[in-house]
């Protein structure tokens, strides 16, 4: 009766651990498959997915990084990622974010504001695998508005930092 009544118990704990460590472990899949789905143009099946996971992960920070991401207005997807980056600093979303943000500043001619954006992107985020982008959309952006001694001076600052990053392009 005892190894049966342990037994019971030792599967019931493991059942426990098991949903507990799936849930959050299928967050993460979640939002990266909601991420791979936007990649592929599949917009309309992650929006309507993203009301439920908004509900089952409230305070998840991929959530609002997805939540920019399907964004309609950019006012709201900029929000987003700046509360995400607030709320969030050391999610693995936050340099994406920034990264976002810089390239709404691109896109909109706000050449100044941008490089500065993506200076900044890769300095304070020394971990991922966007900084050759953020390097490459800096320097077009201190090249549009001709600001080669502040270019020399950033690119000076990031090769110390980061060497292996594509300088000649």
């Amino acid at each position: 009766m005892i190894n049966k009544l342990c037994l019971c118990s030792i599967i019931i704990l493991y059942f426990n651990l098991l949903l507990f460590g799936s849930t959050i472990f299928l967050n993460a899949q979640n939002i990266d498959l909601y991420i791979t789905l936007l990649e592929k143009g599949k917009i309309s099946e992650v929006k309507e997915n993203l009301p439920e996971l908004i509900e089952r992960y409230p305070k998840d920070p991929g959530i609002f990084f997805l939540k920019g991401l399907v964004s309609n207005s950019a006012d709201e997807a900029l929000l987003n990622y700046e509360t995400l980056i607030k709320d969030y600093p050391n999610s693995e979303y936050a340099s994406l974010s920034e990264m976002k943000i810089g390239e709404y500043l691109f896109a909109r001619g706000l050449y100044s504001q941008a490089s500065n954006q993506f200076k900044k992107t890769i300095i304070n985020y020394p971990i991922g695998d966007h900084h050759q982008m953020a390097l490459d959309l800096m320097v077009n952006s201190y090249q549009a508005i001709g600001d080669n001694d502040s270019l020399r001076v950033a690119l000076k600052n990031i090769k110390d930092l980061y060497p292996k990053l594509d300088f000649n392009k």
